[in-house]
């Protein structure tokens, strides 16, 4: 009997962001660049609060012998932009 080990693939996903706080983010892949589905946790982005988030992809299927990955998304700052004064003028 010849028994075939596979090795194990670790998904891979375009990057994303840095974000702007407050902004309407994309929605995260179900499916990777190497064909594995799987599920995210936490499973959408939020960009109420900025700072530098981690997402883990979790393969499906164990037949796909997709590895447990994670992405880092950055949420920057929201910015209030502010100019000089101008006059009085005449």
């Amino acid at each position: 009997m010849d028994i075939t080990i596979t090795a194990q693939i670790t998904p891979s996903f375009a990057a994303i962001g840095p974000l702007c706080q407050n902004t309407l983010p994309p929605v995260l892949p179900a499916v990777s660049n190497e064909g594995i589905t799987g599920t995210w946790n936490p499973a959408l982005i939020t960009t109420a609060t900025p700072g530098t988030f981690t997402y883990t992809f979790t393969p499906d299927d164990p037949a796909q012998c997709g590895t447990v990955t994670s992405m880092d998304i950055t949420i920057t700052a929201q910015i209030t932009p502010s100019f000089a004064a101008i006059g009085p003028l005449c």
